[in-house]
């Protein structure tokens, strides 16, 4: 018999996002039902109905596995010279572009380094935080949340971009928001910057406390060099420039163009722990760092003479058990130039910024991953037909058995209940940016966000596997996409802090807040 005699199952359909959640539609009607007219739930509703065809229909066929392979390090060419190439599909450089052309970051900001985009036709703003208040953090993870399935986690380099332009504009100088928010929040996909985050090292893992790397201000070198006899080492000032060595042990997004990394600096060595520690911004070629005084030039070292690689090394690519075409690198900084955000030996404190807002990335991310499963599996049930007898011989579709019915209304209770969860904390933080909540829900939002983080990637991992029992065998094959759902998603117990690490957080909370948190 030829495969294409005989029954013939019907594939399931995954439809776009939007209108096969009505969980979620539930959470943004509810959220929104405080909003003026101009921000009603019908009106975000609708542009979230055309978002979600949009990524149904443009970003999806760019995420089929034969369009998307793992990333590839070339690190010498044939002549023997360090080029360190890294070498990314086609299908991954489409969503990273799609998702910067509808400006999935910027919804959540103020006109400031993106006024052309909030105010034409052309790009299909809602107005950013000017005209959604504080409704416009919500705004941009509900389209994050529709568009995260279908990125392949690309929604990764996104959370941390996002977060690099969170930490510019609350510590950033005049002069850093003007020549980098720009560059973040652009939706040409030509002049875009993509930005990693690197703070992870081998002695710490988790604990940046142990952080190895150091920074030296290029203005101390200078004063050394000059001066007859030792002077003491003087902080520098926000924006001032440093050389960083050290070695980076997983850092994000080593195709993009700019990270956050922490390092220690000279004059505040001293400083035990994460005390010592200040915040830099590190273009990754050395044709986009700002440039270098003429007086200062002779300090900066030239290690790598035939890549524009601004002194960094990629060692080698991470090889993980999912998120393989996220590129993930261990990287030497030798001379790398960066510039100081802030101030010195407050690093820990403003790399917070980023890190709250990826948590809640990874929570809304881990409720996407429970939705694209469930859709698969409730559409599959309505298809898929058993227990054929004599007198019934077209059997009983799955959707109609008890027993298979009860799992799958077990996920969909627990995804129901994540996203209140999660989008309740971001309700709140989305208050918090426009400035309008009050200080009990400050601290509120800081202690829902390592919980929600950890709660939903606690207990995302046996929906998923409930899913693909739910289509048996053909749950179990790669082309599902539910094994990669599953492990993909795991990330989410590990990425910016397990449950234990989380659980300590949520602990510091209580206790700074001498109890307020739980009022």
């Amino acid at each position: 018999m030829k495969v294409e005699q005989g029954f013939q199952q019907r594939p399931f359909d995954l439809g776009d996002p939007w209108s096969r959640d009505p969980a979620f539609r539930a959470v943004v009607r509810r959220l929104l039902a405080p909003a003026p007219p101009a921000l009603s739930a019908q009106h975000i509703s609708q542009r979230l109905s055309a978002f979600s065809l949009r990524v149904a229909t443009q970003a999806r066929p760019w995420s089929h596995p034969g369009r998307c392979a793992d990333p590839v390090l070339v690190n010498c060419d044939n002549w023997g010279r360090r080029i360190d190439r890294l070498e990314t599909s086609e299908g991954w450089r489409r969503l990273t572009q799609w998702s910067v052309s509808n400006g999935l970051i910027g919804e959540a900001y103020g006109p400031k380094g993106q006024e052309q985009y909030l105010c034409r036709k052309e790009y299909d703003s809602a107005g950013g935080r000017e005209a959604l208040g504080g409704y416009a953090r919500l705004y941009a993870f509900a389209r994050t949340y529709l568009f995260a399935p279908d990125s392949r986690v690309n929604v990764c380099p996104t959370s941390m971009q996002d977060g690099a332009v969170r930490t510019l504009e609350l510590y950033g100088t005049d002069e850093q928001q003007a020549t980098y928010l720009p560059r973040l929040l652009s939706r040409d996909v030509e002049t875009v910057w993509i930005a990693g985050q690197w703070m992870t090292e081998k002695p710490g893992g988790s604990d940046v406390a142990q952080t190895e790397t150091r920074a030296t201000r290029l203005e101390s070198l200078a004063s050394a060099s000059s001066a007859t006899t030792a002077a003491p080492m003087q902080p520098g000032k926000p924006g001032d420039l440093y050389l960083l060595d050290g070695f980076k042990w997983f850092s994000s997004c080593p195709d993009g163009n700019m990270a956050l990394a922490l390092a220690r600096t000279s004059s505040s060595a001293s400083g035990a722990g994460s005390a010592g520690l200040s915040l830099f911004l590190l273009p990754l070629r050395k044709s986009a760092r700002r440039p270098i005084p003429a007086h200062l030039q002779r300090f900066v070292p030239d290690n790598n003479p035939h890549n524009d690689y601004n002194g960094i090394r990629m060692h080698r690519l991470k090889k993980k058990l999912g998120t393989e075409l996220v590129p993930t690198a261990e990287l030497e900084l030798d001379g790398a130039i960066g510039e100081l955000i802030g101030h010195e030996g407050r690093g820990v404190f403003y790399i917070a910024s980023v890190l709250n807002l990826t948590r809640l990335y990874s929570a809304s991310g881990t409720c996407a991953a429970i939705s694209y499963a469930l859709n698969i599996a409730t559409d599959y049930a309505g298809r898929r037909r058993v227990n054929a007898t004599h007198d019934a011989p077209r059997g009983t579709l799955l959707s109609e058995v008890p027993m298979h019915v009860e799992r799958l209304a077990r996920v969909n209770v627990t995804h129901r209940a994540l996203l209140q969860l999660v989008f309740g904390t971001i309700a709140l933080l989305s208050l918090s940016e426009a400035r309008r909540a009050t200080p009990e829900q400050d601290v509120l939002l800081r202690l829902l966000t390592p919980i929600a983080k950890a709660f939903s990637a606690l207990r995302a991992t046996e929906c998923y596997v409930q899913c693909i029992e739910a289509l048996g065998g053909q749950g179990y094959m790669q082309e599902s996409g539910l094994g990669d759902v599953l492990k993909s998603a795991t990330v989410e117990r590990v990425w910016e802090g397990t449950p234990s690490v989380l659980s300590h957080d949520v602990k510091r909370v209580l206790v700074k807040s001498k109890g307020l948190a739980l009022v």
